[in-house]
């Protein structure tokens, strides 16, 4: 076997050159997890930051991830008996203040935790996560973690869902059962023998171990989970449940005290609970989907329904507050169109344009999800999904393509899923994952992809022996296929005889033959990312043999998606990151949401805008914008434009930027025609001449020339601090 070839790189594993100021988070506040009324206002927590309602007809305040809150992902906020508030979210602790906020580390032991509830008792606060019960003290050095604890022997650490303090007893909510113990000495809590738990072991009537939410009202504790809602009778040996009659075993979602009554979230409708009766208030039909959370407020209620937004009933019906950010958080791909104009596809709303701050929808059959979306070289949108085809969409004319219409399953059995799809100048290319005659990728000039006879196939005739594709990339007459657990395929689909070759770990030394993702860099090298790391393919190199690209430590190894400017610098979206790889040098920068503001650490799709050079990132929590540190790019190097100019050179850290799309060499030369210092473009200049040492303040000149040997230049102002 061929000796592997290493890519070696320096690794850099904090992003502080990048402030928050240079990112933006786009997100939804549709998927609810609680409200909470504040002084007036109306704070509604969602899997896309917090949002307060001050006025039902008028934007309300959002606070995210960049706010200071560090995640998009919250699940509760409460009060405390000091009046101030407290914020609990994926691994965040956060004392609320306007835009003052604190950050609390609560799990130093064991690393960040799922925070999911929270419940104050004067001096400390308790807190359910997805691994136990954690006890938080604010009176400790302003704030500081103290235990967290064992509920139960067999599982140690449930997840807590919710949390009810009654005298010096605690009652949780938890994926094993209700939970109680007494809480008068903390430390004893650690012990399993000091917890009682009641499932559906001990009392078959709860249905399910499950228990959602609690809630003391009218001197009984009330019960909700998957089997449905119970009233607690007994105590000690002698507990029973009571199932409530209206509600009956439908899950529980919400329960909240409210106007002396018990107001009932459930897959039934919402029902109230008062003096020992229930009614049925709003049955399933009224909302379409469950609702999951509410809130009285004033003379009318506000409910949020199953990851379908807010509404409330002030009108006597119950309307939509429209202010609500994007469709859905959970974004599976996202481009950019030539003119700046964002393109994201979402989990289960189809596809939606951003224009003007306003997202416009277009909708399709999704089938049960989507999966990629593309933009061909005439500016048509495809847009793929799981079971259902592709849609291929041009202003508001939509058009489904499948097995009807182009041979991406010959025989015409089952529904297509779009798992790759690519363009060229010309053509597009689709991919369906495990195609029954064995012909994965449809292919057709996208000028008479209406013309079903038009659309022509690549398959096991042509060499492709895989059916599970993953992606696709188009460059130069070579179509790259990234195969599930079958490495690489290339195919030259315009060559008189179309052929396939193909690339495997064993005999070509790919890093690994599960790709999740291919992706060509302008000098013509494949980059492909695996579930083992990354590798990088030239054929210049005369060997037909991968790369391995390091990866810093931590980072990876699963790579989920890339995107590559045209200077040729690598982005990486793993599923625990995103990282910068630098081709100048090979310096890797990974960016988390801890030391940047990335919204969540599993992109799954990237696109750069070629308007701004700006990165978008999709993920489950929404969209990430990441600004370019090299200005609006061009591709024409006589429009090549030196910022900030004036140059204020002062920290070895700031750089004068050049906005060349390409790779290229600047010169810097002094008025006078003497070579001060010769960078690349992606690097930049520092202010300091060949020699190391920095150059005084005045005039200088830029040349910068690109690989075809094209020229550009400039003038700059150097101003020393």
């Amino acid at each position: 076997m061929t000796a592997l070839i290493r890519v070696t790189v320096t690794i850099l594993l904090l992003a502080s050159a990048i402030s928050a100021t240079d990112w933006q988070t786009l997100t939804s506040f549709t998927d609810v997890r609680r409200f909470c009324e504040i002084d007036d206002t109306l704070f509604v927590v969602t899997s896309g930051g917090l949002l307060g309602i001050v006025d039902r007809n008028a934007p309300g305040k959002t606070s995210v991830n960049l706010d200071g809150l560090g995640t998009n992902d919250l699940t509760d906020m409460i009060v405390d008996a000091d009046g101030r508030k407290w914020v609990t979210g994926d691994g965040r602790l956060v004392r609320f203040g306007g835009d003052n906020h604190t950050v609390f580390p609560t799990g130093p032991i064991y690393g960040d935790l799922r925070l999911l509830t929270i419940e104050d008792d004067g001096d400390n606060l308790w807190i359910g996560c997805d691994s136990g019960l954690i006890l938080f003290s604010k009176v400790n050095e302003g704030g500081q973690y103290q235990n967290r604890f064992r509920i139960t022997s067999v599982n140690q650490f449930p997840a807590v869902y919710d949390i009810v303090l009654d005298g010096d007893s605690i009652w949780l909510a938890t994926a094993v059962g209700l939970a109680v113990a007494d809480r008068t000495v903390p430390s004893q809590l650690v012990s399993p023998a000091n917890w009682t738990v009641y499932n559906a072991s001990t009392n078959a009537e709860l249905g399910s171990n499950q228990i959602n939410r609690l809630a003391l009202f009218e001197d009984r504790l009330y019960v909700g989970g998957f089997g449905g809602l119970f009233e607690m009778e007994g105590s000690g040996g002698f507990v029973t449940f009571l199932l409530n009659p209206v509600v009956g075993s439908r899950e529980i979602t919400d329960l909240v005290e409210n106007n002396d009554s018990l107001f009932v979230y459930s897959s039934r409708g919402l029902v109230s609970v008062a003096d020992g009766a229930s009614e049925l208030l709003y049955p399933l039909t009224t909302f379409g989907t469950r609702p999951v959370a509410g809130y009285n407020n004033g003379n009318f209620r506000w409910v949020a329904v199953q990851a379908g937004g807010v509404y409330h009933n002030a009108t006597g019906i119950f309307t939509a507050y429209p202010y609500i950010g994007m469709p859905e958080n959970v974004v599976a791909d996202v481009a950019v169109t030539g003119g700046g104009v964002v393109t994201a596809l979402f989990d289960t709303k189809a596809l939606g344009q951003l224009v003007a701050d306003e997202w416009l929808m277009t909708t399709f059959e999704i089938g049960s999800r989507t999966t990629k979306v593309r933009i061909d070289s005439a500016g048509a949108i495809w847009a793929g999904t799981f079971g259902a085809g592709v849609y291929r969409i041009v202003d508001d004319d939509v058009r489904q393509f499948d097995q009807t219409n182009t041979p991406l399953n010959v025989d015409g059995n089952g529904d297509i899923v779009l798992s790759a799809a690519t363009a060229s100048e010309r053509h597009i290319f689709l991919a369906s994952l495990n195609p029954v005659a064995g012909y994965p990728i449809a292919y057709c000039d996208i000028n008479d992809v209406d013309n079903p006879g038009a659309w022509q196939s690549i398959g096991v005739v042509q060499g492709l022996s895989d059916n599970t594709i993953i992606s696709l990339d188009y460059m130069n007459g070579e179509l790259a296929i990234g195969t599930d657990n079958n490495g690489v395929f290339f195919c030259r689909p315009f060559a008189s005889t179309v052929t396939c070759r193909h690339l495997t770990e064993d005999d070509n030394n790919l890093v690994s033959n599960t790709v999740r993702t291919v992706r060509y860099a302008p000098d013509g090298a494949l980059w492909v990312g695996t579930n083992f790391g990354l590798s990088r393919y030239q054929i210049e190199l005369g060997r037909d043999i991968f790369e391995t690209v390091d990866l810093p430590f931590g980072f990876g190894p699963d790579i989920a998606t890339l995107e590559i400017d045209g200077r040729g610098n690598v982005w990486i979206g793993a599923r625990n990151g995103l990282a910068f790889y630098d081709i100048t040098d090979g310096s890797v920068t990974v960016y988390t949401t801890s030391n940047s503001g990335l919204v969540d650490n599993e992109p799954r799709g990237m696109a750069l805008d070629p308007t701004t050079g700006d990165l978008y990132i999709a993920t489950n929590f929404g969209l990430s914008r990441l600004f370019s540190r090299f200005g609006t790019p061009t591709d024409d190097i006589e429009q090549v434009l030196a910022f900030p100019n004036p140059y204020m050179a002062g920290a070895a850290s700031d750089r004068l930027r050049f906005n060349f799309n390409r790779a290229g060499t600047v010169r810097i030369f002094s008025v006078a025609g003497d070579l001060v210092a010769t960078v690349d473009v992606n690097e930049g200049w520092n202010g300091v001449n060949d020699s190391g040492k920095e150059v005084a303040s005045g005039v200088y000149l830029f040349v910068i020339t690109d690989e075809d040997g094209n020229v550009g230049k400039g003038k700059i102002l150097l101003v020393r601090q």
